[in-house]
């Protein structure tokens, strides 16, 4: 199970997602492994017409513990005007057993 499903712009630079789980696992108490689930491993977002695709992202979010978001800049994040990331945001609200949200 992962702890976090990440959700993030894929027009941020590669860096910033790595800075950001480095983070994630730096927070974490003191020999404990964090597991993240990039979306890029659940779906291929340039199938989403594939009647097979959309649904495969629910069961790595449905699986985590909570859904991290990367918001940058913090005046103006990008996901939130990514329908994809919005997408995801719904997924995360809609199942009952993810706790929290980090952003």
């Amino acid at each position: 199970m992962a702890n976090h499903f990440v959700s993030h712009a894929w027009s941020y630079p590669f860096g910033l997602l790595l800075g950001v789980l480095e983070q994630g696992q730096a927070e974490a108490p003191s020999g404990t492994t964090v597991y993240f689930w990039l979306d890029v491993f659940a779906i291929n977002q340039h199938r989403v017409h594939d009647p097979d695709q959309l649904a495969q992202v629910d069961v790595p979010i449905e699986t985590s513990q909570s859904l991290l978001m990367v918001m940058a800049p913090w005046s103006r994040p990008t996901p939130l005007t990514r329908m994809w990331c919005l997408f995801e945001v719904l997924k995360a609200v809609l199942h009952e057993e993810i706790g929290r949200a980090h952003v």
